[in-house]
């Protein structure tokens, strides 16, 4: 895991009847996850499982569109690295993946780039 940045996309959904899911803002997070490279700040699709859960993500994007638009439904992006030698040089590289991550959202996803936030974290 030393190696390997995740990317955490939080929104919440609210699970409904077994036939359909709405959007509710006080339900709890959905995550995905996203790998990278170590030393490096591409987003490589697909590779290492990233093909199959950006198009989960997108799905989720596009059965909600409507409510991330019209930001009932938050989309935070969370970038974390710990494979580069100083804490900084960590924070930098979190924040170049996480917003590569953010560009697939706008362009793939079309959502806008105020409908999305980056936090970046480092060890």
């Amino acid at each position: 895991m030393n190696r390997l940045l995740t990317l955490l996309f939080a929104w919440g959904l609210f699970a409904g009847p077994t036939f359909a899911q709405t959007a509710d803002e006080t339900s709890a997070p959905t995550e995905y996850t996203f790998r990278f490279v170590a030393g490096d700040d591409m987003f490589y699709v697909p590779w290492n499982g990233n093909g199959a859960e950006l198009d989960r993500l997108l799905a989720c994007v596009e059965q909600n569109r409507k409510a991330i638009l019209d930001r009932k439904i938050p989309v935070e992006v969370e970038g974390y690295c710990d494979s580069q030698p100083t804490p900084a040089e960590n924070l930098e590289m979190a924040k170049i993946r996480s917003n590569r991550v953010k560009t697939e959202l706008i362009q793939r996803g079309g959502l806008s780039e105020a409908c999305i936030a980056t936090k970046n974290y480092t060890s």
